[in-house]
């Protein structure tokens, strides 16, 4: 399969290094651009160009996501090659490079989506909705020795603006679903303010009739809102202040077979709050304090009816608090250090009620303490990226972490090549330590190392990049029939390791952008093959304008996974198409259709596509 990845990425590449002007439709002039390369965050703590970073970074943009119709975090990751989402019960999870679904973290503004009680430290992020992005940083590789506790595999970063000029409406209805967006922004003196606001209402799961001549009754209706507040003052105490916050709701019909339950039932509601404080200080030096807080609530019900024969209620009350602070010293021109405080606080309790057999974590919490570096030294010779973390959690345990990245130009072919080397941990969680039933107080964090080579290069183009990654966890906390599902460090290594292609092309004439992705991994744990990773992924998308008319592809090919250890899912394929046309300066309408090419496709065990539906949306600038 990699053979096969290599030769399409070579051949795709050469035709765009030898496509004419007169194909793309642009000036000689235009026709030297290259793909420039974008300013990050997550890479480094502070803006920084992508190519001056020792780290391998996807960067969806508010213009792809714009010209797909992406809605929700979900949609926008399936774009990424190298990450797999898999969604049943009501919570969604994320498999990144053959990783385990605790393995990559999300911030949403510095808000860290962390949940203290899920089984393996995994984000809860199925209640976001994507209202208004600026955009999405995806970090592949061990971010540990930044991100702290659970980076082992990446970290992805949901940047939205913090101001707008322009207020605004959009709707849009389709098959079973009815959703509404707007924001409004306000400025009283330095003070500057966006309110954002979302309603959706939504029930076309249950548009599958039948799949492979077994008739479904499977409904899956949403009901769900958020309301978020960003304010800004400029020039308070000699600094600039931001603040942020955000509520989540969203009330879901689940089913945990493939026909209707409809008894049973999840409420989630958060709370997202973050400060933000930044100062220059004296000379090339920065000060920066984040404070950000994050509470979950989630409740599940199922009752007893004819699809259960017992009721089954299950309360989770998670709450995280974290402060970071940041000096950031510019040496010179070339070398930049960075130093950091890093002060995390988990608390929480659950409640299990199975007919009268109850069970319960009581009010629980635990901390974790970080110092934390990084060195930059940009040099056209050799160019070096160094990162150290100490971690003192839990009971006084301690971890160590620390990385390594050296890039620079490759003569001759004037590509970039990148060698890392990296160390990562994850710290058990709330529910891995208390559980009644499956609790172990005397866990230890995980611990992995991973190493990754990639060379890219820009042509006149496209910017062609094809990375190989190794990744080892060791002591992975998880529960095996021999001590009773009891959760425990297991020494056996979990490896993964994969081979990545990414071509990407510029915006030149009516083409606004063109992306392709491919990704092959093989992931096994304690020898034995990895569950819910697919064996390959190649994404393809695209925005095409032409005068008022925007239309934007995407389409997935995802490979066969393991589902159990004795059974796999096969593999899949899809495609969206959306289109969109502005009226007026104030007015447009758009039409988006799901699943044109494959109605019906199996994603996870029992959960199926929602078939082929079309939503038609209306915007309105106020």
């Amino acid at each position: 399969m990699l053979s096969i990845l290599l030769r399409s990425g070579l051949i795709f590449a050469s035709f765009l290094m030898v496509s004419s002007s007169t194909l793309l439709g642009v000036t000689s002039e235009e026709a030297k651009a290259i793909v420039a390369s974008p300013v990050v965050i997550s890479a480094t703590k502070y803006p920084s160009q992508l190519d001056q970073t020792g780290d391998t970074v996807r960067v969806i943009t508010s213009d792809e996501l714009s010209a797909l119709g992406v809605g929700s975090l979900q949609e926008a990751l399936s774009l990424v090659a190298n990450v797999h989402i898999s969604s049943s019960y009501g919570v969604s999870s994320i498999f990144n490079r053959g990783t385990h679904s605790g393995s990559t973290p999300i911030q949403l503004n510095g808000v860290s989506l962390f949940d203290p009680l899920s089984t393996n430290g995994a984000p809860f992020f199925l209640n976001i909705h994507l209202q208004a992005v600026e955009r999405i940083e995806f970090v592949s590789g061990s971010k540990s020795t930044l991100h702290g506790s659970g980076a082992t595999g990446g970290m992805i970063n949901i940047i939205t603006p913090e101001t707008a000029t322009d207020d605004g409406v959009v709707m849009e209805l389709g098959q079973g679903q009815f959703n509404v967006q707007g924001n409004y922004p306000l400025q009283v003196g330095n003070h500057r303010l966006l309110v954002n606001g979302y309603l959706e209402r939504n029930h076309s799961g249950s548009a599958v009739p039948q799949y492979n001549g077994v008739d479904f009754d499977e409904i899956d209706q949403i009901n769900a809102q958020t309301f978020s507040v960003y304010w800004r003052n400029p020039d308070l105490f000699t600094g600039q202040m931001n603040g942020y916050y955000q509520f989540n709701f969203m009330d879901q019909d689940l089913d945990k077979t493939s026909y209707d339950d409809p008894n049973y039932t999840s409420q989630i509601q958060q709370h997202l709050t973050r400060f933000d404080y930044s100062k220059p200080l004296s000379g090339q030096q920065f000060l920066n304090i984040n404070y950000s807080r994050n509470a979950l609530h989630r409740h599940y019900e199922n009752l007893k009816d004819n699809a259960d024969e017992d009721t089954e209620l299950n309360d989770y009350h998670g709450l995280s608090h974290h402060l970071d602070m940041t000096h950031l010293s510019q040496l010179n021109h070339q070398q930049t250090l960075l130093l950091g405080l890093d002060i995390a606080q988990d608390q929480g309790r659950q409640s299990t009620d199975y007919s009268g057999d109850k069970s319960e974590i009581s009010d629980q919490q635990q901390s974790a303490t970080s110092l934390y570096t990084q060195f930059r030294f940009l040099n056209p010779v050799l160019s070096t990226q160094l990162g150290a973390r100490f971690t003192n959690y839990h009971d006084q345990k301690t971890v160590q972490t620390a990385s390594a990245s050296f890039f620079r130009k490759v003569p001759l072919i004037g590509a970039t090549a990148t060698l890392s080397f990296r160390t990562g941990y994850r710290n058990p969680t709330l529910y891995e330590r208390f559980d009644p039933t499956y609790g172990n107080d005397s866990l230890k964090a995980e611990s992995s190392e991973s190493q990754e080579l990639s060379l890219q290069k820009s042509f006149r183009y496209a910017a062609v990049k094809l990375t190989h990654f190794n990744h080892l966890l060791d002591s992975k906390i998880t529960g095996t029939a021999e001590n009773n599902y009891k959760n425990t460090n297991i020494n056996g290594l979990s490896r993964s390791v994969g081979q990545e292609l990414s071509i990407q092309v510029p915006r030149v004439g009516w083409l606004q952008f063109l992306r392709l992705d491919m990704s092959q991994v093989d992931s096994k744990e304690a020898g034995k093959n990895a569950l819910k990773v697919p064996e390959h992924k190649v994404t393809l998308s695209t925005g095409l304008q032409y005068q008022r008319a925007l239309l934007g592809i995407s389409m997935h090919h995802v490979g066969s996974q393991f589902a159990s250890a004795s059974s796999s899912l096969p593999s899949y394929s899809f495609a969206n198409l959306n289109l969109s046309y502005t009226l007026s300066q104030k007015h447009s309408m758009g039409l988006k259709i799901e699943n044109i090419t494959n109605e019906f496709f199996q994603m996870a065990t029992n959960n199926f596509s929602p078939g082929r539906t079309a939503l038609i949306s209306y915007s309105l600038a106020l």
